[in-house]
């Protein structure tokens, strides 16, 4: 449980300072039918901007996934000094639905692991369920659980916005 002697937990909003944006890197080619080549050349082109500013990292399958995305950004003629890249093997590779979603107050930020179901479809997501545990422990983050009646909340990162003062956003397609 988040330590509520530290204070009370909120969400920043997406424009405020932060240390880094993650991305995983595309490999699940069912992901893009028929269309997944241009894939990692669209990913490389955000890191490419994105790295310009801040700091990228990137998730991929392993030491062999990651020379073949280092070749691209390469070829893109990206900043690597802006990215970083941890192995972890994933399903989809979607970080903003299976991602933990940070919380911080005046102290600390810690890492809140909404249950990923793999958007209730797909049967492949039981990799990315591993994701939040992993990067609360790389950075060593109190992780919590969302839990709701005894029971996981499930919520897709993408599914909401918040604006750094306790107001979230959605839209009814995402939560209904």
């Amino acid at each position: 449980m988040i330590d509520k002697e530290k204070g009370s937990h909120r969400i920043p909003a997406e424009w405020e300072e932060h240390e880094a944006t993650w991305i995983g890197w595309p490999h699940n080619r069912e992901d893009w039918p028929g269309k997944f080549a241009p894939v990692p050349w669209v990913y490389a082109e955000i890191v490419k901007k994105i790295s310009l500013g801040e700091k990228v990292r990137i998730i991929v399958e392993d030491k062999v996934h990651e020379k073949k995305a280092l070749d691209v950004l390469k070829s893109a003629d990206t900043n690597l000094a802006g990215v970083e890249f941890f192995s972890l093997k994933t399903d989809r590779g979607w970080l903003r639905d299976s991602f933990p979603v940070f919380v911080k107050n005046k102290k600390e930020i810690a890492a809140v692991d909404f249950h990923f179901n793999g958007w209730a479809k797909y049967p492949d997501h039981k990799k990315d369920r591993k994701v939040p545990a992993f990067v609360s422990k790389i950075f060593n983050l109190q992780r919590k659980d969302a839990v709701h009646s005894n029971r996981n909340v499930v919520l897709e990162g993408g599914a909401i916005d918040a604006n750094g003062s306790g107001t979230l956003m959605t839209t009814e397609e995402c939560l209904t």
